[in-house]
């Protein structure tokens, strides 16, 4: 459909090296992080730190996601079921509609995939799970729990619990090493004959210009080079999935999805969120060199050059398998 800008092949070069790494012991997270600071280490190295502090996502010491994220989550939200037209492509409808099924979202947010989901299935019971508390705390239907959980230490359930379990956009925070750990652990609480599935987004720009494929090969590089962390998640989802044992049935489906406002409202937002996405991540790249004032400006640069040529797509992937059966 056209051409990817041609730094994507150094990015792709450094993701072969990653795969090729043995992963790196997950550490656990204290018991009394979320009083005040919520704190993830890293499987990649013994000096980076996910910090939650109040509704703020760092990097280190480096502000990542600012208190507008609840606001975007919904946003995204709503934009993805548009494009897709349901909110899961797993066989599960009958199963949520006529049986009383466990549902568990990972990385919930602000809830919105579960309150939605919940409220056309309300025989099933959903539990959402994130670091951050940006769930409802009291209004909600009364078959949805939220839990404050790290994916990255066990999580609280015993062995086969659930009958489907919902990821998406999580790519952004699991390292390469946790994707792992991660997908084992919700292969752990999944029922036999219970179905995963992802959602990831490749952020390669189709038919991107100079500036935008320069901004996003740069933004890349750095959050591989000092996280470990690949926001080209969909890759890892699919390899991660297929790799583990205990699942078959693999399928995925995709959808291209319009860049700017010649895609009507839905490109409207997914640009926007690759804006909002781009900025909050200057302080978690600032070793690129460049100051506040000039990395915006990159930024407003790429994505006005984006909106301008009214051809640039994005891939949005859904992936999905079935446990093995005892």
């Amino acid at each position: 459909m056209g051409k990817v800008h041609s730094k994507s092949t150094q990015v792709q070069a450094m993701l072969r090296d990653r795969y090729n790494q043995k992963p790196t012991q997950i550490q656990a997270m204290p018991r009394d992080c979320y009083k005040q600071k919520c704190s993830i280490s890293s499987p990649c190295s013994s000096n980076t730190t996910i910090t939650y502090v109040g509704d703020t996502k760092m990097y280190g010491k480096n502000e990542v996601q600012r208190n507008d994220e609840c606001d975007r989550l919904h946003m995204v939200h709503f934009s993805m079921r548009d494009l897709w037209k349901n909110n899961f492509s797993s066989p599960i409808e009958d199963l949520l509609t006529n049986k009383r099924a466990k549902v568990l979202d990972v990385g919930c947010g602000g809830g919105t995939w579960i309150l939605d989901t919940s409220l056309k299935y309300p025989k099933s019971e959903f539990y959402g799970i994130d670091i951050l508390p940006l769930f409802p705390q009291c209004i909600k239907p009364s078959n949805v729990t939220f839990s404050q959980c790290d994916i990255l230490k066990r999580l609280p359930y015993d062995d086969n619990v659930f009958d489907y379990i919902h990821m998406r956009f999580m790519g952004s925070s699991l390292t390469f090493s946790a994707w792992e750990f991660v997908i084992k652990e919700l292969v752990r609480v999944l029922k036999s004959g219970g179905y995963i599935e992802i959602c990831e987004v490749d952020h390669i720009w189709m038919n991107e210009g100079p500036r935008a494929g320069k901004l996003r090969a740069k933004v890349i590089r750095e959050l591989i080079r000092r996280y470990n962390i690949c926001i080209m998640a969909s890759s890892l989802a699919r390899r991660t999935l297929r790799g583990n044992n205990q699942l078959t049935d693999f399928h995925q489906e995709k959808r291209m999805v319009p860049m700017g406002s010649w895609g009507g409202k839905l490109g409207e937002v997914f640009l926007e969120n690759a804006k909002w996405g781009a900025k909050n991540l200057k302080n978690a790249v600032y070793s690129l060199g460049v100051g506040d004032l000039r990395y915006d400006a990159m930024v407003d640069a790429a994505m006005n050059e984006i909106e301008f040529k009214k051809n640039v797509f994005d891939t949005v992937h859904r992936f999905w398998a079935k446990k093995i059966g005892i």
